[in-house]
């Protein structure tokens, strides 16, 4: 996967009203790029946006997470406007605050370390 296809795979899920599934494209997208490291070099670039300003914000931040202190210029962006937490069936809303990666509450992202698991 490439930003541009990872983007535009979540704005197909964006449309379908499947947040849940866009999520997983943003899950899938940093997946594929640690299984293929030699990949990095086609995610330093990207030429649109997730129509999402909440998933787009999320892809920015699990990218650039992944890069570590060299992220592309694309996913270094401010914080949410606002707090923003996917519905999460198992946890309360201070269980998920509590449970977020602090890399991802700096970006008003709320989502509990284990749903961002995927192996």
């Amino acid at each position: 996967m490439t930003p541009d296809r990872a983007t535009a795979a979540i704005n197909v899920a964006l449309t379908d009203l499947n947040e849940d599934h866009a999520l997983r494209m943003v899950l899938q997208s940093r997946d594929d790029l640690r299984a293929n490291p030699d990949a990095r070099a086609a995610w330093c670039h990207r030429s649109a946006e997730a129509h999402g300003l909440n998933l787009d914000a999320l892809l920015r931040a699990v990218i650039g997470r992944e890069f570590g202190d060299d992220p592309p210029t694309w996913t270094i962006a401010d914080p949410l406007p606002d707090d923003w937490m996917p519905a999460d069936p198992f946890r309360t809303d201070d269980q998920v605050r509590n449970q977020t990666p602090k890399w991802l509450a700096r970006c008003r992202i709320y989502i509990a370390e284990r749903v961002l698991q995927t192996a």
